[in-house]
């Protein structure tokens, strides 16, 4: 009866949540790009500068070709979510206080189950994976047919499905008679390089520096010590020195290994070999960790682990330490995000679609304003590429990469606009100097919503 109540719960949890959300960039980016591609080999060109797999791009191109739109996509990934919280409540078997954590957490309650992008598939069937694994219901042709689906959706999922791969490879007997599984395996990870290696004036780095090598690494223990942006919630964090925060995430994580290694030698694989391919990853791409959707792949790992391995005590103290943070920062940002906005890209939208709706758009950033012209229906003129497009395109020419495009020479290519198209908006920033646009908005968007840290403060001049 607890677990229909709490799962209940958890439903209308999400429902509510999901009705509250607001669309933030990243999540139109995605939606943006499958939207304005005509088919599918026009969709495989589109996301060749994401430094993403195609799977959630597959998903969203089909849910826009059908006709079912942004309501559609919310309806799918909240769909997902509650399915995720099926398996959590009723066919994973841990603590039932380590189940509540996880539903209203900051990872599973929030960042996974609100945030329509690509981390929801791969998620769901890991959980899967892990009822199976504890019943004792392996099947590497069913295993190996899931984990090349989960690979095809984000890096990190990726990276996860080959430690799995490797794990369920050497734990599993007379594992050569299912080798033409291993090959299906091996060719969706191939197919997954090729549509994330990106072209060579692609804005990711790719060269190799031990200095920043040596920072990301750094971020990747903070990440997986604190599980995402909890250190706020640390109060005695200021306390210690700052060598105290490298540190002690990397012997936590030495520690986790060494306690996985005794109680089961294979399963200790999984963390080793993700912790290699992360940093394979940094070398390839200088591709931040410290994040709250990236960092969430290490929590599910150590719920694979401690679901299967039921050893690890000084591992499962920790884990539902980190569960407990979690939830208080989950639960205070899902009361925020009901009633702040999670970004002024909605507000901007309805305010054009009374007052301006007509106008040429023009934008800077461009990652920061395509949303706008995703949701009005129309591609924005972007001043580093002096080209109007429907959405950023990662290239070493976008605004993140081209310092050239001061405030001065966007005011000098807006009056050049204004002559062309009297009816011109400019829609800028104010994360980034206005000092030199030397116009009065004719509005501004600068009220407080729920993560400022995503700069979607807005000014728009006329």
């Amino acid at each position: 009866m607890n677990q229909k109540i709490l799962f209940a719960l958890f439903v209308t949890y999400a429902i509510i949540g999901s009705i509250f959300h607001d669309l933030w960039r990243d999540e139109t980016h995605s939606m943006a790009i499958a939207a304005f591609s005509e088919n599918p080999i026009e969709l495989w060109r589109n996301i060749r500068y994401e430094g993403h797999p195609i799977g959630w791009y597959i998903i969203l191109f089909a849910i826009f070709k059908l006709g079912i739109g942004i309501n559609g996509v919310y309806i799918f990934h909240t769909a997902l979510g509650i399915l995720a919280g099926y398996l959590i409540v009723f066919k994973i078997e841990i603590p039932f206080i380590q189940k509540v954590f996880l539903l209203f957490g900051l990872l599973l309650g929030h960042e996974y189950l609100f945030y329509l992008r690509n981390y929801i598939v791969p998620i769901v069937i890991f959980l899967y994976l892990i009822s199976r694994e504890q019943k004792g219901l392996r099947s590497i042709p069913i295993y190996s047919l899931l984990l090349s689906v989960a690979a095809q959706f984000n890096i990190y999922a990726t990276i996860f499905s080959i430690c799995l791969g490797i794990y369920f490879l050497f734990s599993t007997q007379n594992k050569w008679r299912y080798w033409p599984y291993y090959l299906i395996f091996t060719a969706s990870l191939v197919f997954c390089a090729i549509t994330v290696i990106p072209p060579h004036d692609s804005g990711l780095e790719s060269s190799i520096d031990v200095k920043i090598l040596l920072i990301l690494l750094r971020e990747y223990f903070q990440g997986w010590v604190l599980a995402g942006d909890v250190t706020t919630y640390v109060t005695w964090r200021s306390a210690y020195p700052s060598v105290f925060w490298y540190i002690l995430p990397a012997i936590t994580y030495l520690l986790f290994v060494w306690e996985t290694y005794k109680n089961n030698r294979n399963l200790a694989m999984v963390p080793i070999f993700f912790f290699i391919g992360i940093a394979i990853l940094f070398i390839l791409t200088h591709y931040l960790v410290y994040a709250n959707r990236h960092t969430g792949i290490m929590l599910i790992m150590m719920l694979f682990i401690l679901a299967i391995s039921r050893k690890n005590k000084y591992t499962n103290y920790y884990f539902t330490f980190i569960l407990i943070i979690e939830s208080f920062v989950g639960l205070k940002t899902y009361i925020r995000g009901i009633i702040l906005p999670e970004s002024h890209t909605v507000a901007v939208h309805e305010y054009l679609t009374k007052n301006h709706t007509d106008a040429f758009l023009t934008g800077y950033e461009d990652f920061i304003v395509e949303g706008i012209g995703f949701l009005q229906g129309k591609e924005i003129y972007t001043y580093s590429k002096k080209i109007t497009q429907p959405y950023a395109v990662w290239d070493k020419d976008s605004d993140w990469f081209n310092q050239e495009t001061t405030p001065q020479v966007i005011r000098q290519q807006f009056d050049s606009l204004k002559t062309q198209h009297p009816n011109a908006l400019l829609i800028y920033n104010l994360q980034r100097d206005t000092s030199g646009i030397g116009l009065t908005p004719i509005k501004i968007f600068h009220t407080e919503i729920l993560d400022p840290a995503r700069a979607e403060y807005f000014a728009i001049y006329q």
